[in-house]
């Protein structure tokens, strides 16, 4: 039980003036002391008033926390929110250590975060929409993860599989919840952007990254989640992240990739290279040996190498991985089925229809 003492006044030697409290002062139990001295040093002196808890640090009475290392006071409104429990205990005559070390602990952490540099709206948004463009990617990867998982029948075979490699052509899947998930992604990430936007306006400022488009963003980001997808479905080459849109590229967009028309005697891989971009499988898994002929007439479509201008030859087998194709010469657009589409295969009357990224 800790026993009153007389009022005391305090002086605060570090501001030169003199800080009156009436109160009473009580002692605390020697337990209390004694641990209070050998681990933190601290004088066992604590005084009450008005709900407020104070101690003695070095001939100071500091109140509360904005000021336990500066000796500065703080308001009653404050410090009774702090000190409830404390004072309670101490008018039941007696206050226990885990209290007095709450009370510390808690000095120490409003005065910390009331002396932390405020973060400027500018920073601020720029830090959320990093995480906003990775929660994005991470969405992506998570849809796909799905897909990867998800089975599907073998084309024109029916046997059940989950990559290509399982078929002799293509693993055909249900992509409606793929699909989905890819929309919910897309109208989440344009949610929190616009929300972000909102924040740093309501606060006058404008946030580092305008005029930026955040659906070219969005697009950029899905470019390069369908880059580690392919990476991660065993494609050798290390594809590229563009920045831009197809059409900004000089290609044609189709089936969700870009296409592009190669120069006679170039093979995918060069022509890819002169677009700044990689080779795409979806030039043998699309248009190519693994794809489909009405597919590869929609790619000679889109590169504006139409019928009747030039006639169509149709699927056949060939001596090298031309895949989607047309001979100039003779106006004619053909796919071969065999052997499979590659990169590399170019010929002198042959213009490949290659999808880069």
């Amino acid at each position: 039980m800790m026993e009153p003492a007389e009022n005391r006044d305090l002086y605060h030697p570090t501001s030169r003036r003199r800080r009156v409290f009436s109160g009473l002062r009580y002692a605390l139990p020697a337990r209390v002391e004694t641990l209070l001295r050998e681990r933190r040093g601290l004088p066992a002196t604590v005084l009450m008033r008005s709900g407020a808890f104070c101690m003695e640090f070095g001939g100071s009475c500091v109140v509360h926390g904005d000021g336990f290392l500066h000796n500065h006071f703080m308001s009653e409104v404050e410090i009774s929110a702090l000190t409830a429990d404390v004072d309670k205990e101490t008018k039941e005559g007696e206050m226990t250590t885990k209290q007095v070390f709450v009370v510390c602990l808690s000095t120490v952490v409003l005065f910390w975060a009331g002396t932390a540099l405020a973060l400027d709206p500018e920073p601020k948004c720029e830090s959320a929409k990093n995480k906003i463009a990775g929660k994005l990617a991470l969405c992506l990867q998570k849809a796909e993860a799905k897909l990867v998982k998800t089975r599907g029948a073998c084309l024109g075979g029916g046997e059940e599989c989950h990559r290509d490699d399982d078929c002799a052509g293509t693993c055909v899947k249900d992509t409606e919840k793929y699909d989905s998930a890819i929309v919910k992604c897309n109208d989440k990430f344009s949610e929190k952007w616009v929300s972000e936007e909102t924040k740093a306006t309501e606060a006058s400022a404008t946030c580092p990254d305008e005029p930026l488009d955040p659906n070219s963003l969005a697009e950029y980001v899905t470019e390069c989640s369908d880059c580690v997808t392919s990476l991660l479905a065993g494609e050798a080459t290390l594809c590229s992240c563009s920045s831009g849109s197809c059409a900004d590229e000089g290609g044609v967009e189709v089936g969700g990739k870009c296409w592009f028309l190669g120069a006679t005697s170039d093979g995918c891989d060069t022509t890819c290279e002169d677009a700044g971009l990689v080779y795409d499988e979806a030039t043998r898994t699309y248009a190519g040996s693994d794809g489909t002929w009405a597919q590869c007439q929609a790619v000679m479509d889109a590169l504006d190498k139409t019928s009747p201008e030039y006639d169509d030859f149709g699927d056949n087998g060939c001596s090298d991985g031309f895949g989607c194709f047309l001979e100039p010469n003779v106006k004619t657009r053909a796919r071969c089925t065999s052997p499979p589409t590659d990169a590399t295969t170019s010929a002198g009357n042959a213009r490949r229809a290659c999808a880069c990224q």
